[in-house]
């Protein structure tokens, strides 16, 4: 009978150590937050204007002249056609109460115009230029001015004003 509680014994030990077995592993999370910043354009008063609530907003002046158009000032030997969206940046995760804009033309303007943003500042293709310090969350409009020369060569006058909100 001691060999019958002997084999009993190491039948239990074997299937207790079959089941006792245990492992461990750990996981490492590692992250960074960064802060971010949304440009979104909300609204607009000058018609034919698409792509509010996007971050790409499209203005089609239409068919311009200096006697005709959205939005028109004459002057002496020039004139200027203006409008635009309002610009509302937002942010997550930064402590800055504020933002810079910069604009700059995607590409050279067409002859005898001159790109302008705000109020008066002159944009070109080659640089970006410095707008004004704006607040998060408060949309702020946007006047685009084209400035047309009476000696203009008749043509389109297309571009795209590139806006880069920076957190100051």
């Amino acid at each position: 009978m001691s060999k019958f509680w002997v084999a009993l014994l190491c039948l239990m030990i074997g299937t207790w150590s079959a089941y006792a077995g245990t492992g461990s592993a750990t996981l490492t999370v590692t992250g960074t937050v960064e802060s971010s910043i949304t440009v979104t354009f909300v609204e607009t008063t000058v018609p034919g204007t698409t792509g509010l609530g996007t971050a790409d907003v499209s203005i089609d002046f239409g068919h311009i002249s200096a006697i005709s158009g959205q939005n028109l000032v004459r002057e002496p030997s020039q004139w200027t056609v203006s409008g635009g969206p309002e610009i509302f940046v937002s942010k997550a995760n930064l402590t800055s109460p504020y933002y810079s804009l910069s604009a700059r033309l995607q590409n050279p303007p067409a002859a005898g115009t001159t790109w302008k943003i705000f109020s008066g500042v002159v944009v070109s293709d080659t640089a970006d230029t410095w707008i004004d310090f704006f607040s998060y969350d408060n949309p702020d409009p946007i006047a685009i001015q084209l400035v047309i020369s009476d000696a203009a060569p008749p043509g389109p006058i297309d571009n795209v004003v590139i806006l880069t909100a920076t957190p100051e």
